[in-house]
């Protein structure tokens, strides 16, 4: 936005505290001033649409196409260029292909190890269950070894999201939780993959 502001233009940029924030926000400006076309809102899509959960929609309304702002920033592009403008030892020679071929391929399997809690939080939705997921801490749920090797762990994964999330453990039974993470598997990962999940685990990668 800075790039293709005007010459002199001043940004201000406010955090709403959430979509419904946003959303509010945009209702009372545009009540106020219809034609603000100086007014840029931006939303992440979550889970919205596979939940069919109606927005208002408006061109100066930007919701993203993946989960969420972070899952653009978990990408080899970035890895890459984090490494050639970070990594500066000298005498040492790092080999950058097998570096990115490992990254996209470990992303793929931390992608498979978090679909069951995206499975989870999907039901949770569901039945309006509203699921704190500030509360949940991503290396309670998955970890990355010395050789980035992604791993779970071994704790009651059902049980920690109820306890982290503020919810019965009970929500759906194990047939409902298989077909949900049935119907996310046939969507691109970054569309349904939480975004904060998916920068820990660029994060502890990169560590």
């Amino acid at each position: 936005i800075e790039r293709f502001a005007p010459k002199g233009a001043r940004l201000f940029v406010y955090r709403c505290d959430g979509k419904p924030g946003v959303f509010e926000a945009f209702s009372e400006i545009t009540k106020r001033m219809p034609a603000a076309n100086g007014a840029l809102f931006f939303v992440d899509k979550d889970l919205d649409d596979i939940l069919g959960l109606p927005w208002p929609t408006d061109p100066r309304i930007f919701v993203t196409d993946v989960y969420s702002i972070e899952n653009y920033m978990v990408d080899v592009l970035v890895l890459r260029r984090l490494y050639r403008n970070a990594i500066r030892i000298t005498g040492f020679e790092f080999d950058e292909e097998a570096i990115a071929a490992h990254f996209e391929q470990q992303l793929r399997v931390f992608h498979k190890r978090i679909l069951p809690v995206m499975a989870w939080i999907l039901v949770a939705r569901r039945v309006r269950a509203r699921p704190n997921l500030n509360n949940l801490n991503t290396h309670d749920l998955c970890a990355v070894s010395e050789s980035c090797e992604t791993t779970r762990t071994t704790q009651s994964r059902i049980e920690y999201l109820a306890r982290m999330c503020g919810v019965r453990a009970s929500i759906s039974s194990f047939r409902g939780l298989l077909q949900a993470r049935r119907e996310l598997s046939r969507l691109p990962a970054k569309r349904i993959v939480r975004g904060k999940f998916e920068l820990w685990f660029f994060i502890e990668f990169w560590k």
